[in-house]
């Protein structure tokens, strides 16, 4: 009796962790599947196989997420009748029967893994259109800024639009030049040092464009923060097209091909 009380208890601790499958609803319509969902006050949480995903209560649809059905238990139940139950208990139990042999189909190669679903943004003045991972989040601005963040950690990508009347070889000079000093100069007014790492020559919708590698700190709350960056300017018909990329400096060699994949679905419309 004891070992079976013991038993009982060790399966009562271990069940908690056994995972779950679950599904994550997002109020977009993009449904998640996984393992482990759970909700801790504003914020929902569900595992995947590559890592655990963290959403805002608000982008969730709470309600279809947590309205799972209980299962009915699949053990069998005696007759109420006690003449019926004991017939039942005496009854000898069927025969075993040799398992019938079923052909089966050729084996097949593996299926592709599914490809992660996405998000297309295209902006409604700005003549550009971008795709980006369901693990981002389109942050609402009064602007016409478009702004991302990520729900695995704390980066940001942003794309801008404004009128210029210099063309692309004159911002290439420019950024050869004094450019890169006075971005650097923005950077500190609101930072306590900047440095720049790399000028590079890139793509952007299939133009050429300018990329800048920065590093920069900043104090808030007597916190220090240390913060790498990339930003690619590219001139397109009159305007200065400007993507913005940061996030903390230990993540952001982890975290630059996600950026740059992102910035490889860029279109100009």
């Amino acid at each position: 009796m004891k070992n079976l009380r013991r038993s009982i208890v060790i399966g009562l601790v271990l069940l908690p962790h056994l995972a779950t499958a679950a599904t994550l609803h997002l109020k977009s319509g993009v449904t998640i599947e996984g393992t482990n969902l759970q909700r801790d006050g504003a914020v929902v949480t569900i595992e995947t196989p590559s890592n655990t995903l963290r959403f805002p209560a608000s982008d969730v649809d709470l309600k279809t997420t947590f309205s799972g059905t209980k299962r009915k238990s699949a053990a069998t139940t005696e007759p109420k009748d006690p003449a019926a139950r004991q017939k039942a208990r005496r009854s000898p139990a069927p025969a075993a029967q040799k398992p019938k042999q079923v052909k089966t189909a050729p084996s097949q190669a593996p299926a592709d893994p599914p490809k992660p679903k996405l998000f297309t943004y295209r902006s409604p003045g700005d003549g550009f259109e971008v795709t980006y991972p369901i693990t981002w989040r389109k942050i609402p601005r009064d602007d016409n800024t478009f702004v991302i963040t990520s729900y695995l950690d704390q980066s940001a990508l942003s794309i801008s639009r404004s009128q210029t009347t210099l063309t692309a070889e004159q911002l290439k000079t420019y950024l050869k030049g004094t450019g890169r000093e006075d971005f650097l100069k923005q950077i500190r007014s609101s930072a306590t040092e900047a440095s720049m790492i790399a000028v590079e020559e890139t793509l952007l919708g299939g133009n050429d464009a300018s990329l800048l590698k920065y590093r920069f700190r900043y104090s808030d709350n007597g916190l220090e923060h240390d913060v790498s960056g990339a930003q690619i300017l590219c001139i397109q018909n009159g305007s200065l097209y400007r993507v913005q990329f940061e996030t903390t400096t230990s993540q952001f060699a982890a975290n630059f091909p996600t950026f740059e994949k992102i910035i490889a679905t860029f279109a100009f419309r």
